[in-house]
């Protein structure tokens, strides 16, 4: 099974939801890339797959029957990855998530400056402004044109059956996670009980704000220690993830400051509203299923 997409729409949490399901043997590390095409523009830092030619070789100690899990948002947007993907295992199970495009890209705008990847006093009207339609441009730079998520779900469904492929929407994730979960549960042919009473966390939050310095010392020592704790027992790693995440909520930046001028932008919303007008149509053409921020 992999969460191909898309980006900024819960797939860290999702992941990390069915990482330690004793069904699935997931990848080491969420996102692998492994079937993205060299190059390609990312936020963060590459992976060296130069130790794992073939796709197999990422997971460790998975029994006969399990699940693999694998999640990589970005497989959404490259058509390279998509034909790998249906050369090498063509019968994977494939999951997207979506998530209402106008809230997606302000999560982009929190997560890039975040990451100090744009300016903090960068008002929303500037970054759409910086919002580019060429595939060479940086990741967060691609956040608007990349909400359009039916141009690229044409794409798959060139390349997969439907009925290899789920979409599922960032707003089921929100309300009802239990119900999101079984329903990938179903879709994979693994057993749902394991979310009884199961406490749903959320991961990867964006900010609002330039992460502060001891927020990135802790993702560097994080990064750093990833390889190491691959190699403890299941139950230690779940108890080091739940560790992690919360150091990283109490480092997180107050966001109070950016819904303030969110909430003055109503320039930047009516911009972003026209925009994607009606790209809840168009995906319900596509697939058969109105999102819900249109229901």
């Amino acid at each position: 099974m992999i969460i191909g997409g898309s980006t900024k729409c819960g797939t860290t949490s999702l992941f990390n939801y069915f990482e330690f399901h004793p069904q699935v043997c997931a990848c080491p590390m969420k996102e692998s890339r492994y079937f993205l095409e060299p190059g390609y523009k990312l936020v963060a830092a590459g992976r060296d797959h130069s130790m794992h030619p073939e796709f197999g070789n990422l997971f460790v100690g998975c029994d006969t029957g399990m699940v693999r899990m694998e999640a990589t948002p970005d497989y959404l947007y490259s058509t390279h990855a998509l034909t790998r993907i249906a050369s090498e295992i063509p019968n994977t199970k494939l999951v997207f998530i979506l998530r209402e495009p106008s809230g997606r890209f302000i999560s982009w705008f929190k997560y890039s400056k975040q990451l100090g990847l744009i300016e903090d006093g960068l008002t929303l009207d500037e970054y759409l402004n910086q919002q580019s339609e060429n595939m060479d441009a940086p990741q967060h730079l691609r956040a608007l044109e990349q909400g359009r998520y039916s141009e690229y779900l044409k794409k798959v469904y060139e390349v997969f059956s439907k009925s290899n492929v789920l979409i599922c929407f960032y707003e089921e994730l929100v309300n009802d996670p239990k119900a999101l979960c079984d329903k990938i549960c179903q879709f994979a042919g693994i057993d749902s009980r394991y979310f009884e009473g199961y406490q749903f966390l959320v991961y990867n939050k964006s900010a609002g704000g330039k992460a502060s310095g001891a927020s990135r010392v802790f993702k560097s020592i994080k990064r750093f220690l990833k390889p190491l704790k691959q190699r403890l027992p299941k139950v230690m790693r779940k108890r080091l993830k739940l560790a992690a995440l919360q150091i990283d909520n109490a480092l997180a930046t107050d966001t109070n400051k950016l819904t303030s001028s969110l909430m003055e932008s109503e320039d930047a919303m009516k911009r972003l509203s026209d925009y994607y007008n009606d790209e809840a149509e168009r995906i319900d053409r596509l697939t058969g299923i109105l999102p819900p921020w249109r229901k």
